[in-house]
This record gives structure tokens, C-alpha cells and sequence, in this order.
């Protein structure tokens, strides 16, 4: 089963792991939604959000995103949430 998870207004980065080995691209463009699969935690981005989804869509798929690029609640526009994760996309 996957997810539709949909990132702001700046798009995200993307990794072979979620601790940051590697270039970090291709980069998943604002507001394009990309399927994911599973959640997992790894080296804590800028706001110290350890969340990243494992992308199985688009030109990211099996690589990691950092999770607090995306919306996180249902969202797909709009001012960007505090919501670090979306709890019901299931742990890898």
C-alpha cells in the first residue's frame, strides 16, 4: 500500500538514505504529490524533525524525503503545517 504525501511551497530534497550519504537529488518539486511507502527516522533536519518517507513514485522513487517538506495532514496547498509526520503512513 502507499500514500500520497504532497510537499510546500519549497519542494524537497531527496536522499539514498535518510542520513544524508550522497547527493541530495532529484529534487521532488512544490506541491507535486509523489506516492511513499513507509516512514523511518534518520539524521534530524534544520527544525530537528528525524522524519523522512521513502518515495516509490517519480523520478525519487527509493530515495528518501525529509517529511517536514510535506504537509503531513491531507493538505495540498497553502501556508505549510507544524505537523512533523503523517502518523498514518506506516513505520518502515
Amino acid at each position: 500500500m502507499t500514500y500520497t504525501e504532497v510537499p510546500s511551497k519549497s519542494g524537497s530534497p531527496t536522499f539514498a538514505t535518510p542520513h544524508f550519504v550522497g547527493a541530495n537529488t532529484p529534487r521532488i518539486g512544490e506541491y507535486v504529490p509523489v506516492q511513499v511507502r513507509c516512514r523511518t527516522t534518520g539524521d534530524p533536519v534544520a527544525d530537528r524533525n528525524p522524519w523522512y518517507y521513502l518515495v516509490v513514485s517519480g523520478a525519487a522513487a527509493g530515495r528518501y524525503a525529509p517529511a517536514d517538506n510535506f504537509y503531513n495532514d491531507g493538505s495540498s496547498s497553502g501556508p505549510p503545517n507544524n505537523v512533523f509526520v503523517d502518523t498514518n503512513v506506516p513505520q518502515c
